[in-house]
């Protein structure tokens, strides 16, 4: 590569970036804080489990909450033998050098590798026993889902916290608009929403709630 061919860019130029509620940092009065809470408070007082959930989530768990968390996050700790060869086999490198090498080989043992659905994040719903209504579930060329309506559909969910570019519809369960609206507002990216009541005021009490 000629050297004219090499941008600099000073500061942030040409660098894209976002708003985000999930961490503050003050430099010069040394704050780094996940979701309103001083790391240093975090480190002192909650576990790696809550710690992980908070990131996900944006809140702390409740004891329920953090007990099926760590449940879920157990169940995928096994590790196939083959890796521990390997383990075994570079115990010598740099701790930083065996971890890396480790989670590398994961992928070759991964039996879903090449399954698209694995990355539509639809196999952990139908573990927590939601029902599918679509004209199939499966996976066109590899690159398209199926529209799918899910429903009994939870904030602690994939498609809940991330951005989903698919016609996926979640339906979620409340008992009133003012629970509805909290979990609308609940949200760490923008919000499209779509509103109907035979109650015109009904729509507009919603409507001037979301933000």
């Amino acid at each position: 590569m000629a050297d004219s061919d090499i941008s600099l860019n000073r500061g942030l130029q040409g660098i894209y970036l976002d708003r985000t509620n999930t961490t503050f940092i003050d430099g010069k009065e040394g704050v780094l804080e996940y979701s309103g809470y001083n790391i240093h408070d975090l480190a002192e007082n909650s576990t790696f489990e809550e710690t992980s959930y908070l990131l996900m989530y944006g809140n702390l768990p409740n004891t329920t909450q953090l007990e099926e968390f760590d449940k879920s996050l157990k169940s995928y700790r096994k590790l196939p033998q083959k890796t521990y060869d390997i383990i075994d086999i570079v115990k010598d490198s740099h701790p930083m050098d065996v971890l890396r090498t480790a989670i590398s080989s994961l992928s070759s043992f991964d039996e879903d590798r090449d399954d698209f659905k694995h990355f539509t994040r639809t196999e952990t719903s139908f573990s927590r026993g939601n029902m599918f209504i679509s004209s199939s579930q499966d996976i066109i060329d590899k690159y398209f889902f199926e529209p799918t309506v899910i429903t009994n559909a939870s904030k602690e969910m994939y498609f809940s916290r991330e951005e989903i570019f698919g016609p996926i519809v979640p339906l979620y369960k409340f008992s009133s608009d003012e629970q509805a609206i909290n979990m609308a507002n609940d949200t760490n990216y923008g919000l499209a929403s779509y509103f109907y009541s035979q109650n015109v005021s009904r729509c507009w009490k919603v409507a001037e709630e979301l933000e």
